[in-house]
């Protein structure tokens, strides 16, 4: 796939800027503007790559997105399943802008509820991308 002519608007500037696919089977690599910015082994998993460096905001970007689905003995599923392996990008694709310190994963479970009292916990995964440190408040 290569998408051509895609302008960045300037309030993207000083922001990160991602490509979140759904879904690339089964070998993909990502660039952009010639640069290759990522990829990603395995057709089932969603995946990020961050094209911050890449982008030219305000100006025309080219994205070309290389999915292969050839043979590979060492992935699984194997070609050898009762069912056809296609090939492609086979879910959407999303251009996100975010700020450079974000919540990158959350994930919230309750291991103990009962008719009184609940537990819950919270683990965050904070993506800073950002040449400095920062500081995080929870409240």
């Amino acid at each position: 796939m290569v998408s051509q002519d895609r302008q960045h608007p300037q309030a993207s500037r000083g922001k990160t800027v991602l490509l979140r696919f759904e879904a690339v089977n089964m070998k993909s690599e990502v660039y952009v503007n010639r640069h290759r910015v990522g990829g990603h082994v395995g057709g089932y998993l969603g995946f990020d790559v961050d094209i911050t460096r890449a982008v030219h905001v305000g100006q025309p970007d080219t994205i070309l997105v290389r999915a292969d689905n050839s043979v590979d003995i060492d992935l699984i599923p194997s070609h050898k399943s009762d069912f056809v392996l296609y090939g492609g990008i086979v879910r959407d694709v999303w251009l996100v802008t975010t700020n450079p310190i974000r919540i990158a994963l959350m994930h919230i479970a309750t291991p103990a509820v009962s008719a009184t009292a609940a537990e819950t916990s919270v683990e965050l995964a904070i993506d800073n991308t950002t040449s400095g440190r920062a500081m995080l408040e929870w409240r």
